[in-house]
């Protein structure tokens, strides 16, 4: 069974999404739980989705989005590959924590909270911001 530790950069660039395996063991690191990659989903799975980050200065990180898939508040856990490792953010906090903005590669069409505001199709600006970034993203 795969680790989150195990996931490629060059799986990020193809903006695959992982489903989690319930874990035995809530205390192991996020990058020690076990995935498995999915393209369908129910609304009660665990989603690992890629993303890309990116600062304000122009910067890009390889990144997971972990969230329950029928959960309606953008956000949840997430995970970032950073120093050649995935590592939870925001475990330790850091006044100096460079602010990003993030991109999903593929957000669900079940997923409500890719539902935006009406204003605009959220997932497509996930998607197209995904794609204007991704070439940026190096190992």
């Amino acid at each position: 069974m795969r680790k989150i530790k195990d996931i490629t950069i060059d799986e990020i660039k193809l903006g695959k999404n992982w489903k989690l395996i319930s874990q035995e063991d809530f205390d192991l690191p996020m990058e020690e739980w076990r995935v498995e990659e999915k393209s369908t989903f129910k609304a009660n799975d665990e989603i690992a989705y890629s993303i890309i980050s990116v600062t304000e200065n122009g910067d890009v990180f390889a990144g997971l989005q972990i969230k329950e898939v029928q959960y309606s508040d953008y956000g949840g856990d997430f995970c970032r590959y950073e120093n050649g490792k995935w590592s939870q953010v925001g475990l330790v906090s850091n006044p100096n924590a460079l602010i990003t903005e993030d991109f999903v590669a593929n957000p669900l069409d079940i997923d409500p909270s890719f539902n935006g505001d009406g204003q605009e199709d959220f997932r497509k600006w996930n998607r197209d911001n995904f794609k204007k970034w991704i070439d940026k993203l190096t190992d």
